[in-house]
């Protein structure tokens, strides 16, 4: 990533701005992955400015982790509109993977927000789309923000139902990564405290 960084901003030549901000978000998405929620709404902010309206996919997935971020940090409000308006600028992209990430934050984001229902909308929908591209990674994400939403809305049995099944994809994983690959991945601070939520549920 600091590679691809010093890449795209050179000193004394212009900046290859699509790198530039690819690279920008993918360092605001790890700050996110490490917890680091307010490092990632600057990251984000800054990804977001560079993309402006000429880079659409680093725009849509800017915006769509800056909403994560203000969620994460107790702005939840705020981070579902940046959300929604990454899913609504996703759908005009040729390329369905950016939708369905964009679904994912917003259903994260809606849940944060109070909204139970607008949350299990948008995992569904995103659900479906990561288990017809066989994306299993996110598809258990979905399958545990489905879950969460399900409880608030206040049917235990499928909430665990739901929880049971995103443990199921996410145990699937290591077989496929790697027994050390998928330790990283479980030691992650977003993972740790998205598995700690899914056992309340499962249990």
């Amino acid at each position: 990533l600091d590679e691809a960084l010093a890449i795209a901003e050179p000193e004394g030549d212009e900046a290859f701005k699509d790198l530039l901000a690819d690279a920008t978000c993918s360092a605001a998405g790890l700050a996110l992955s490490e917890g680091k929620a307010g490092e990632a709404v600057s990251k984000a902010r800054r990804a977001l400015a560079i993309a402006g309206a000429e880079f659409k996919v680093s725009a849509v997935r800017s915006r769509a982790t800056l909403g994560l971020a203000l969620a994460r940090s107790g702005q939840a409000a705020a981070g579902r509109k940046e959300c929604e308006q990454a899913v609504q600028m996703a759908r005009a992209l040729p390329n369905p993977l950016w939708l369905s990430e964009a679904l994912l934050a917003f259903s994260e984001a809606s849940l944060a927000a109070g909204d139970a229902q607008g949350a299990l909308t948008s995992a569904t929908e995103a659900q479906s789309r990561f288990a017809a591209a066989k994306q299993n990674e996110s598809l258990w994400r979905a399958y545990a923000i489905q879950a969460r939403a399900t409880e608030k809305l206040g049917d235990k049995e499928k909430a665990r139902q739901l929880a049971q099944q995103a443990g199921s994809l996410l145990s699937s994983l290591e077989g496929v990564w790697g027994t050390d690959n998928y330790k990283s991945y479980l030691a992650r601070p977003d993972i740790t405290e998205l598995r700690r939520l899914l056992t309340s549920l499962s249990s």
